[in-house]
């Protein structure tokens, strides 16, 4: 992964915050926009925070001496929107497939310290791979954690993405990454199914009309552990229930979800 550090000679302090591709506000709108439209469609709202006016009272320079981030992550971090509701590794606030946020707002003085943290990490990680997501830079931080790493580099104004089993990664512009992750869950690439791990297509599913579902009695045990026709049906229940409009009907929606998996024969634990 490549590294911002060898190529700028700003200092910590970010004394001249002209030579950031974004500024703050602009990262904390993109990043609240994604978090509220997955608040929308599945996540609990209680689960997502809006830091209080001047932002979180935890995150300042003095605490965070010990992080070895820039002034202007640190600010960043400050006035950030987060999503928890107070369990590592929730399914029910994941905002990708097995990812959660990683919550800034509840780290303690010791904790920003902590090599834990630094490699993006507030519980140890429960994969038999080791972390490999390159936090190290001053300008670098984990937005989200677990099956994947996803990183900002503010310096270069780059989402830089680690599957930690696949070894695979992927960067892009910050801001065009936060509305393509935006638009997957509009469109349902990105699917959440409550207890279980969210859906992340990696190929295309095409859509079909609902009369032309098979019914869930028809259905052999999965194998997949997705198959298409669990992805149409999952697709169809939340459109039925006016996703992505504004008459959306969450509640409904989540629990005929967990209706139709109760009904789902399957063999695999995703």
């Amino acid at each position: 992964m490549a590294s911002s550090d060898a190529s700028l000679t700003l200092s910590n302090s970010d004394s001249s915050l002209n030579l950031f591709p974004y500024s703050r506000d602009e990262y904390v709108t993109a990043i609240t926009d994604f978090y509220t439209v997955a608040a929308s469609l599945h996540i609990p709202r209680s689960a997502l925070k809006h830091p209080p006016p001047g932002g979180w009272p935890n995150i300042t320079p003095e605490n965070c001496v010990g992080f070895g981030k820039s002034d202007f992550v640190v600010d960043l971090l400050k006035h950030l929107s987060y999503i928890s509701d107070g369990k590592p590794r929730s399914l029910a606030t994941q905002v990708h497939y097995k990812c959660n946020v990683l919550d800034y707002s509840v780290v303690s003085p010791e904790e920003f310290s902590s090599e834990r943290l630094k490699l993006g990490e507030l519980v140890a990680h429960s994969d038999e791979n080791p972390v490999t997501a390159d936090t190290s830079s001053a300008r670098s931080f984990a937005i989200i954690q677990e099956g994947r790493y996803i990183l900002l580099n503010t310096a270069t104004g780059e989402m830089i993405e680690e599957m930690i089993r696949c070894n695979r990664t992927y960067e892009d512009a910050a801001m065009a990454y936060f509305a393509i992750l935006v638009e997957d869950y509009r469109t349902l690439r990105l699917i959440p199914v409550p207890g279980f791990n969210t859906i992340d297509l990696m190929g295309d599913v095409s859509d079909v009309p609902a009369a032309e579902l098979p019914d869930l009695r028809e259905q052999g045990p999965g194998k997949g552990p997705w198959t298409e026709t669990n992805v149409r049906w999952l697709r169809h229940i939340y459109r039925k229930h006016g996703w992505p409009g504004a008459d959306y009907r969450k509640e409904e929606a989540l629990k005929a979800v967990a209706g139709y998996m109760e009904q789902t024969p399957y063999d695999w634990i995703a």
